[in-house]
């Protein structure tokens, strides 16, 4: 007779460990999930910088073209008075 409480404990315990276990793989999956989303915004976030980055570039490229058509046509301006 005193081994249904003992069995009764054990149970109780084995039940309660389970769904903690259970609980845990949960969470677990659901941050993984989490995990997973927040990489492909990163890679979004990163593929977007180095369109901005690219950009930037060829911004700069762009301008340095400019400020020497500017002091060229500045040149031929000065040349003709």
């Amino acid at each position: 007779m005193n081994r249904w409480p003992v069995l009764i404990a054990l149970l109780l315990s084995l039940a309660f460990c389970g769904f903690f276990e259970l609980r845990a793989r949960q969470k677990y999956a659901a941050t993984q999930q989490q995990i997973a989303l927040r990489q492909a915004e990163l890679q979004k976030i990163s593929d977007v910088d180095a369109q901005v980055q690219a950009y930037q570039k060829q911004k700069a490229e762009l301008q340095h073209r400019i400020d020497l058509l500017q002091q060229i046509y500045a040149a031929a301006q000065k040349g003709n008075h």
